[in-house]
């Protein structure tokens, strides 16, 4: 979508106005919504234009449910979908993630927030010491990753 904002400028509150009146149209259409987004200055519509259509086929790939979805909420995803040399690696290390669900979430809330454990624990709604101890557990079943 044109945006005179830069992707990375644009603050929660209007990614949050943004999934509400999408929430919102899908109500007046009687239809759940799916929606890959992603801000573009005008010249480079076309080319996020696909990539927002991308993020949305990979989402619904992964069984995520109607809602708004940008390539940061994603990124692993997305990644994953890609050919990539570590792609089979990555893939087994993430099943083994997928067993438990609360250390997926917790790593992809720390992907989203950037890195950053205390913006993770607090959109996870948890002590600090309680994430730093989630990605600490995935370490150990990535020996020489670094999630801490």
């Amino acid at each position: 979508m044109p945006s005179q904002v830069a992707a990375a400028d644009w603050r929660a509150e209007r990614w949050d106005r943004l999934s509400a009146n999408i929430a919102q149209l899908g109500r007046m259409c009687g239809a759940e919504l799916m929606v890959g987004v992603e801000p573009a200055p005008a010249e480079g519509v076309p080319q996020t234009a696909r990539l927002a259509a991308e993020v949305r086929l990979v989402a619904t790939a992964f069984g995520r449910g109607p809602d708004l979805y940008r390539l940061s909420d994603m990124l692993v995803e997305y990644q994953l979908t890609r050919p990539m040399p570590a792609h089979d690696r990555l893939a087994a290390l993430l099943s083994l993630l997928a067993e438990r669900p609360e250390m997926l979430r917790t790593l992809r809330v720390f992907l989203a927030c950037g890195l950053d454990c205390r913006r993770a624990a607090a959109r996870l709604q948890v002590h600090l010491e309680q994430t730093r101890g989630r990605l600490a557990a995935g370490s150990r079943l990535a020996p020489g990753s670094t999630l801490t």
